[in-house]
């Protein structure tokens, strides 16, 4: 749909540029876009310095302080996270066994009953990632159990994370009883 020139239209928008109008507002009375004003008016031989336009407000920049402290706090953060890959490794290195099963009762009973508990750098892609803490603690132990394939979770957690409840048959509670012993 375009817009007919006719010669009250031009004659209205050279009376309305000569009052300062900008080009927008111009547009929008006589129901026109902007860029339609100002190449009309500036075929007609007025300077385009005598039709104003509304500028939009440009975005504002972050100064150079702004930009110099997020790249500090990237570098800060890729320090940290280097450093504990590189604690990590050294933990690794030092021969520490991958998974620390607790075959003290007591030790099964802090960790809620689980004998393969393992700590968050500890997990190995064959563990069950199941948290072992409540809701509102600090986070702490996994499950560490054999996980079931193509799932995160042992066949216990799995159930649970399914159905809402944990397992009450003879093959869980043999299984639970195997993992303990």
């Amino acid at each position: 749909m375009s817009f007919l020139w006719t010669d009250a239209a031009v004659d209205q928008a050279k009376a309305l540029s000569q009052q300062g109008r900008s080009g927008r507002e111009i547009a929008s009375i006589l129901g026109t876009t902007k860029n339609s004003v100002i190449s009309k008016l500036s075929r007609l031989g007025y300077p385009l310095s005598q039709i104003k336009t509304q500028k939009q407000p440009k975005r504002q920049r972050r100064s150079r302080k702004e930009a110099g402290e997020k790249a500090n706090i990237t570098r800060r953060v890729n320090r940290k996270i280097e450093e504990l890959q590189r604690l990590s490794a050294e933990l690794k290195r030092a021969d520490a066994p991958a998974i620390r099963p607790s075959t003290a009762p007591s030790e099964r009973e802090a960790n809620g009953g689980h004998s393969h508990a393992v700590a968050l750098l500890d997990l190995q892609p064959q563990h069950c990632r199941w948290p072992l803490w409540q809701t509102g603690e600090a986070p702490g132990l996994y499950c560490g159990a054999k996980r079931e394939p193509a799932c995160s979770y042992c066949a216990e957690h799995k159930f649970i994370a399914r159905n809402g409840s944990p397992p009450t048959g003879k093959r869980f509670v043999m299984r639970r009883q195997k993992a303990a012993a």
